[in-house]
């Protein structure tokens, strides 16, 4: 992924779970029989158009999702998310030990930063770091094997 000067976002490569952000699975003709197989590859740099409205700031790819922030400071995730249930991704929750993931293939507004405004954001394998403007830390994280899963962003006291 990348952000060009003018703040567009453009993505490629392996589109599993969402996490190229152009919405439902791409499909590109397959190299075997020209037919047009659904795959979730994408060879060439494409603009993510559901964020073209947006000037992106800054940029952070885990595993498995993608992370822009924007020049407003909002946070915008695509991928394998933390899931609240009924469809709500990210949206504050502790989420139950079975099902806690949604592969989300459009970003979507992260909330939960207590009226933050995001300047930068990191991603890992399944762990999420974001810092606010006024300086706040925010963790979350999506699978973790020894700790419990917090789909949502929390702060980071120190002190």
């Amino acid at each position: 992924a990348c952000v060009t000067a003018t703040g567009e976002l453009w993505t490629w490569g392996d589109g599993s779970c969402g996490m190229l952000g152009h919405g439902p699975r791409i499909s590109e003709p397959s190299a075997s029989d020209n037919s047009r197989a659904e795959q979730h590859h994408c060879q060439q740099p494409k603009r993510v158009e559901s964020l073209s409205s947006q000037r992106i700031v800054s940029l952070s790819c885990g595993a498995r999702t993608t992370a822009a922030v924007t020049a407003s400071g909002l946070l915008f995730m695509c991928g394998r998310l933390p899931r609240q249930g009924v469809g709500d991704v990210a949206m504050g929750f502790d989420a139950p030990e079975d099902d806690h993931e949604e592969d989300v293939d459009t970003p979507v507004q992260i909330a939960g930063l207590q009226g933050c405004r995001v300047q930068c954001v990191a991603c890992g394998p399944s762990h999420y770091a974001a810092v606010s403007r006024c300086g706040k830390l925010f963790t979350w994280v999506s699978q973790f094997p020894t700790a419990k899963v917090v789909a949502f962003p929390k702060p980071v006291y120190t002190g």
